[in-house]
C-alpha cells in the first residue's frame, strides 16, 4: 500500500456546497477528468478535457434542469469515453475495454461521488520508476487517478444521525441506523464516520458515533422487520 500526493485538488465551493473545485496544482496538464455521481440506480457524469497547470473548474454534481440516467445507460456511457481516452493515450482498444471492465462495479455502478482522470506521464515516471532488461523500443504508462467525495450535505446527515443516536432512546436510535443506511455508503461508511469525527473531536460525540456505525453495520433482521 502507498500513499501519493497527485496534482489534483479538490474541494467544495463554498458559496455553493453542492459543487466542486477541480485545480490542477502541477506543472503538467491533466487530460479526460471525469465527475460522477451515482444514487439509487441513477447518476450523472461531467467530462472535461484537460485541466493546464493552475486551471480551476466549477463542477455541478446533479446539473440543474438535467434529467439523471439510469444506471444502465449512465455505465454504458462513461464506459465508452473512458475506453476512448485510454485509447487516445496510447493503450490498444483491447486493453482499453478490458480496463473499463474491470472498473465497472467499483467505479462505475456503486453508489458515491467520484473523481477519476489521467494523470501525466511524468508524474507516473517520477512517482512509480520503472525499468526493463532488456529495454523495450516504447513504453506506454496510464495511470488513472480516483477521488471519492463525501458531500457536505452526507456528513451533516451524519451529524445529525449521530446526535439522534446520542440523544435518542431505543426507538430513535433504530432510526438514526436505518437512515445512515439509507445513505447507501457502502465500503466507505467506515471512512465517512471518520471523516466527520475527525471535525467533532468530543468524546461523547466519538462514543455515539462509534455505537451507530456498529449498529448500521450489521446486516437487518428480516424476522424483527416482519413482527413489525
Amino acid at each position: 500500500m502507498a500513499n501519493f500526493k497527485t496534482p489534483l485538488n479538490i474541494t467544495v465551493n463554498e458559496a455553493v456546497d453542492t459543487d466542486l473545485i477541480l485545480r490542477n496544482t502541477g506543472t503538467e496538464e491533466l487530460r479526460h477528468v471525469f465527475v460522477l455521481h451515482v444514487r439509487r440506480g441513477q447518476g450523472k457524469f461531467t467530462y472535461q478535457e484537460r485541466l493546464t497547470p493552475n486551471m480551476h473548474v466549477n463542477v455541478e454534481l446533479v446539473p440543474g434542469g438535467c434529467s439523471l440516467l439510469s444506471q444502465d445507460e449512465l455505465v454504458t456511457r462513461v464506459s465508452q469515453r473512458m475506453r476512448e481516452a485510454l485509447v487516445q493515450e496510447g493503450l490498444y482498444p483491447q486493453e482499453a475495454g478490458a480496463m473499463v471492465k474491470t472498473w465497472r462495479e467499483s467505479w462505475f455502478e456503486e453508489e458515491g461521488v467520484r473523481v477519476l482522470y489521467i494523470l501525466p506521464r511524468a508524474w507516473t515516471d517520477e512517482t512509480l520508476p520503472m525499468t526493463l532488461e532488456p529495454a523495450p523500443r516504447k513504453i506506454v504508462r496510464v495511470m488513472v487517478g480516483r477521488a471519492e467525495i463525501l458531500p457536505p450535505a452526507t456528513q451533516w446527515q451524519l451529524i445529525r444521525q449521530i446526535v439522534r443516536y446520542a440523544d435518542g432512546v431505543e426507538e430513535e436510535r433504530r432510526q438514526a441506523a436505518a437512515n445512515v443506511r439509507q445513505l447507501h455508503l457502502g465500503r466507505f461508511l467506515k471512512p465517512a464516520f471518520q471523516l466527520v469525527l475527525g471535525a467533532n473531536p468530543n468524546r461523547e460525540f466519538s462514543l455515539a458515533a462509534g455505537n451507530l456505525l456498529d449498529t448500521a453495520s450489521k446486516p437487518i433482521d428480516a424476522k424483527s422487520l416482519a413482527a413489525k
